[in-house]
């Protein structure tokens, strides 16, 4: 995989993951670009982008699952597009390693994001125990949509951290 690929979509998921995190809202503009940069990628980069379509496997089930999880309001559709998009730009060697590490990330993150909000509304969740009121502790707990722009920046530095480990 070439440096250049992997620095760029470093970079973006570093400025997608800042407003992501600032705004809670990710562009389309985003993901038009991916889609865009997806294209040229497949065009004139032939030798790591090997159209078959086995791509769309991953990007598929994400944006199906990511609109699901909209669905419920457990995720931004925002965060579902970009997420297919990324995918689509990734090549299609690295997507069963890269899928690895974002679950291992997000389940991580999720895990650490429940007890940290379990953590700071402790007192509210105890009254809400003493008043027998079981669906407000889910709420407090569960609260808002966490953003994952930043949660597949860190999964795509640990993905690097492991390509590098195993190269060298």
């Amino acid at each position: 995989m070439k440096l250049t690929i992997v620095i760029f979509v470093l970079i973006e998921l570093i400025m997608v993951s800042y407003l992501d995190f600032r705004d809670k809202k990710i562009s389309n503009y985003w993901i038009i670009l991916n889609l865009a940069i997806t294209v040229l990628f497949y065009l004139f980069l032939s030798e790591i982008y090997i159209f078959d379509w086995n791509i769309f496997l991953y990007p598929v089930s994400f944006l199906i699952l990511g609109f699901i999880l909209f669905a419920i309001n457990l995720m931004g559709a925002g965060d579902a597009k970009f997420l297919f998009s990324i995918y689509l730009m990734l090549p299609l060697e690295i997507h069963d390693e890269y899928f690895t590490s974002l679950l291992v990330t997000t389940i991580f993150v999720s895990i650490f994001n429940l007890l940290f909000r379990a953590y700071n509304r402790r007192v509210m969740i105890y009254h809400e125990y003493l008043m027998r009121n079981y669906k407000n502790i889910m709420r407090a707990i569960l609260g808002k949509k966490m953003p994952f722009a930043p949660v597949m920046m860190i999964a795509w530095v640990l993905f690097i951290l492991d390509y590098i480990y195993d190269v060298y």
